[in-house]
């Protein structure tokens, strides 16, 4: 459906009035609904054998699916350390949420609101014990990680995305999660 044609030819003209067809990816297409929202983390800290995370949580409350578009690590250090991503991972660590949200379309008044929480924890010692280990991945020095995954990630309330970032050792490391997503009401 990424990139699917809508045209027909029943739908072409009407009263010799030509119909106009858009196509145009669905986060698109989310975002001008204002159902789109992008975040990322302030600065974590990766230092002494110290972990940290990033991620999405979806409250039992939320009343809405979760769709993943896109998630980054940037590292802003010279020494590259591994990321993890975990479905449905318990959060770990003194949790708090990242005052770096917004929708993607700025043009509603009022603004929309996102019902998920991007969260993250600094100075974590364990690693993930529950949840889903999808991948990992190494964040190289100076460099920014990447993943697309346009929808395909789809998390229920009491859910959740993160991003496990495990320091290299004692190396003091400046990192940051940042992510794109969209809602749909259950």
């Amino acid at each position: 459906m990424e990139n699917q044609n809508i045209l027909n030819s029943d739908t072409v003209s009407h009263h010799d009035k030509p119909t106009k067809v858009v196509n145009l990816p669905y986060r698109v297409y989310e975002s001008f609904k204002g159902k789109y929202f992008m975040g990322h983390t302030p600065f974590l800290i990766l230092e002494r054998n110290l972990n940290a995370w990033g991620g999405l949580i979806n409250p039992e409350d939320s009343g809405v699916k979760l769709y993943i578009n896109t998630f980054t690590v940037s590292n802003t250090s010279s020494t590259a350390f591994r990321s993890e991503l975990w479905l449905n991972s318990e959060p770990i660590g003194r949790t708090s949420i990242s005052p770096y949200v917004s929708p993607a379309n700025t043009t509603i008044y009022p603004l929309p609101t996102s019902n998920i929480l991007l969260s993250f924890a600094q100075h974590v010692k364990h690693s993930p014990s529950s949840g889903i280990s999808l991948f990992n991945r190494i964040a190289e020095a100076n460099s920014t990680v990447v993943g697309n995954y346009y929808g395909k990630i789809i998390i229920p309330p009491g859910g959740s995305l993160i991003v496990y970032l495990h320091s290299p050792g004692n190396q003091h490391i400046k990192t940051d999660v940042a992510l794109g997503w969209w809602e749909k009401p259950l």
